[in-house]
C-alpha cells in the first residue's frame, strides 16, 4: 500500500513547482470518505478545481505521496503580488471579476510603496468620501461603492500585515506593538463611516444588490463591519428609549429559563432572578469610540482565517464552527494582542467571536476563567472578562450573532438566503435544546433587522 503523508493545502500551494517537477501524488480525502486523486503535473488543475468549490473537494484533508519540506520552498517563488496574496488568502478570492480586478489593483498599490507608508494608497478614495459625507447626508449607490471599496481595500492591507506576522515567527522575530500611523489612519476612516451611518441605513441597498454580496472573506468582513455599526447605533437608540425598563419587566417571563440554561453548562449556580445578575452593572450604551474600535475589530475578526472558506450549507455551519473557527479566532486575538496598538476590547471582541457560551473549544476562556465560578454572565467591559469575573463579553455576543447572520445569509451559496429561513435556523439550532447566542442581544438583532427594514419575520422574540 502506497504511503500518503497529510500536509496542508498552504504547503500544496507553496511546494507547487516542486509537485510539479517531481510529479508528487495529491490525495484528497472529503467528510464522507470520498478519495480523489491529482498526479503532480495536473497541480494546476487541482487548484482551480478547489477555487471552483468542487463538491467532492468540499472540506477535504489533503496528502502528499512525498513528505514536503516547507524549509525547501522558497519564501517567494516567480508569482506576481496577486498570486502570492492568494496562495495564502485562498478565502479572500472574489468570484465577481470586477472586485477580482480591483483587490488586484489593490495589491499593486501596496507592493510599490515603501512598508510603513504602505497606507497612503487609500488617501485618494478616502479624500473622495470626505468630499462626499461634507456635501450631502443622505447615502445613495454610488457613495456605498465608495465605502465598500476602502473597506475592502483595508481589508487587503490588514492581511499582507499578518503575512508579514507569520513570517516574522517563523523567523523567531521579536514582535512589538506600537503607534502606527496606518492604524490611527484606518480609526480616522472609520470614525467617518461610523459618523455617516448615524444619519442613514445602508442594508437596503447591501440586500438588493448582487455586487455586495460575494463570499469572499474581504467582502464578509465589510458587511459584518457595517452591521456592527448600523446595530450598536440602533442598540443605543433603543437604550434611550427605556430599553433596560422594558428588559428588566420581560426578563422573568421571556428570558431567565435561558439564562438558567447558560449558567447549566458552566456548571455554576448562581443566582439569576435579575437582569443585573446577568449582566454585570447591567446594560448601558455604547460610546462612540467603542462603536469605532469594533467596527474596526470587526474587519480584522476572520484575518486568521488563512484556510479555504467554501460556502457552507446550513447543515454543515455548526459542525465545520465547531471543527475550525476557534484556532482563526485565537490566531486574530494574538496578532492584534502582539502587533497593534489597540485597547485589549479590540482583541477580545476578535478572540472570542466564535464562544458560543463555552460550546467552543476557545482557549481564551479556559485561560481567563481559570476554575474560577464568576457571579455574572456578561459584562460591557474587557477588564471583567479578562480578570475571570464573567463567562462572556458583550460586543464579542453581538458579533458572533452578526457573523453567523452574514455567514448563512450570503456565504451559504453564490445565491442569497431568505432572511426569515436564516433566523428561523439559527433559533432552531443555536438557541433550542443549548443556547449557544444571547438571548436578550439575538432579540434585539431580530427587531433590528425588522423595524430598520421593515422585513416582516413570523418569529417570535423568545
Amino acid at each position: 500500500m502506497d504511503k500518503y503523508y497529510e500536509t496542508e493545502f498552504e504547503t500544496i500551494i507553496k511546494s507547487k513547482t516542486k509537485i510539479y517537477n517531481d510529479d508528487i501524488t495529491i490525495k484528497c480525502q472529503n467528510m464522507n470518505g470520498i478519495v480523489t486523486y491529482f498526479e503532480g503535473k495536473a497541480i494546476d488543475i487541482f487548484i482551480d478545481e478547489i477555487k471552483n468549490n468542487n463538491a467532492l473537494l468540499k472540506n477535504s484533508k489533503f496528502f502528499t505521496s512525498v513528505l514536503l519540506d516547507e524549509k525547501e520552498v522558497s519564501n517567494k517563488e516567480k508569482f506576481n503580488e496577486a498570486e502570492y496574496f492568494y496562495r495564502i488568502y485562498l478565502n479572500c478570492i472574489p468570484y465577481s471579476n470586477k472586485l477580482k480586478d480591483e483587490n488586484n489593483e489593490t495589491l499593486k498599490k501596496i507592493c510599490k510603496e515603501k512598508s510603513e507608508e504602505r497606507f497612503l494608497f487609500l488617501e485618494p478614495n478616502v479624500d473622495k468620501l470626505k468630499s462626499i459625507f461634507k456635501s450631502t447626508k443622505k447615502i445613495n449607490i454610488d457613495t456605498l461603492y465608495l465605502i465598500d471599496r476602502i473597506l475592502s481595500d483595508i481589508g487587503i492591507l490588514i492581511r499582507t500585515d499578518f503575512i508579514k506576522y507569520i513570517q516574522a515567527i517563523k523567523k523567531s522575530m521579536i514582535i512589538g506593538n506600537k503607534v502606527d500611523k496606518k492604524d490611527m489612519y484606518i480609526y480616522h476612516i472609520m470614525s467617518s463611516i461610523v459618523s455617516y451611518l448615524e444619519h442613514n441605513n445602508i442594508f437596503n441597498y447591501i440586500f438588493d444588490n448582487h455586487d455586495f454580496q460575494d463570499i469572499n472573506m474581504i467582502s464578509h468582513s465589510n458587511r459584518v463591519s457595517l452591521m456592527m455599526i448600523e446595530f450598536m447605533l440602533y442598540y443605543n437608540k433603543e437604550f434611550k428609549n427605556r430599553l433596560g425598563n422594558k428588559l428588566r419587566l420581560e426578563y422573568k417571563n421571556k428570558y431567565i429559563d435561558k439564562y438558567k440554561k447558560i449558567i447549566s453548562h458552566f456548571e455554576n449556580d448562581i443566582p439569576i432572578d435579575n437582569l443585573e445578575r446577568v449582566f454585570k452593572f447591567g446594560i448601558r450604551k455604547f460610546s462612540t469610540t467603542e462603536i469605532i474600535n469594533f467596527s474596526i475589530g470587526a474587519l480584522y475578526h476572520d484575518i486568521g482565517l488563512l484556510k479555504i472558506f467554501d460556502s457552507v450549507p446550513m447543515n454543515n455551519f455548526l459542525k465545520d464552527t465547531d471543527n475550525n473557527q476557534d484556532l482563526h479566532a485565537l490566531k486574530g486575538y494574538n496578532f492584534i494582542k502582539k502587533t497593534l496598538n489597540f485597547q485589549d476590547d479590540v482583541s477580545l471582541l476578535v478572540g472570542l467571536h466564535h464562544d458560543y457560551y463555552g460550546y467552543s473549544k476557545n482557549n481564551l476562556i479556559k485561560q481567563f476563567l481559570n476554575n474560577k465560578y464568576p457571579d455574572n454572565i456578561l459584562s460591557f467591559e474587557a477588564e471583567d472578562f479578562i480578570k475571570g469575573e464573567v463567562y462572556a463579553y458583550v460586543p464579542s455576543k453581538i458579533l458572533e450573532i452578526i457573523d453567523i447572520f452574514d455567514v448563512l445569509l450570503f456565504m451559504n451559496s453564490r445565491k442569497k438566503e431568505n432572511i426569515e429561513d436564516v433566523i428561523i435556523y439559527i433559533k432552531d439550532k443555536l438557541m433550542a435544546e443549548e443556547i449557544k447566542l444571547d438571548p436578550i442581544i439575538l432579540d434585539l438583532f431580530i427587531n433590528y433587522l425588522s423595524e430598520t427594514y421593515e422585513i416582516k419575520l413570523n418569529i417570535t422574540t423568545n
